[in-house]
């Protein structure tokens, strides 16, 4: 969250230690598949690993968030 009034989650990841871990256990051209994308922290660190794609997979929500390659969730 960046801004106070920004939803908070409870058990937030750090960011280095998710792109630390898709550096070790990916290869270059892997899609990683998000199967909670959530607020999409995977995803973003994942377009930040080169050679890396991302790719958002909400199969329990109604409405479906699409991926922007900047790193941008949009409804």
């Amino acid at each position: 969250a960046k801004e106070e009034e920004d939803e908070r989650h409870l058990c937030p990841l750090q960011l280095g230690f998710i792109r630390n871990c898709l550096k070790l256990w990916s290869a270059p051209d892997d899609v990683v598949l998000d199967m909670f994308a959530g607020v999409g922290s995977k995803l973003t660190q994942a377009c930040k690993v080169p050679g890396l794609r991302a790719q958002p997979f909400e199969p329990w929500k109604r409405s479906c968030r699409s991926f922007n390659p900047r790193g941008h969730l949009r409804h």
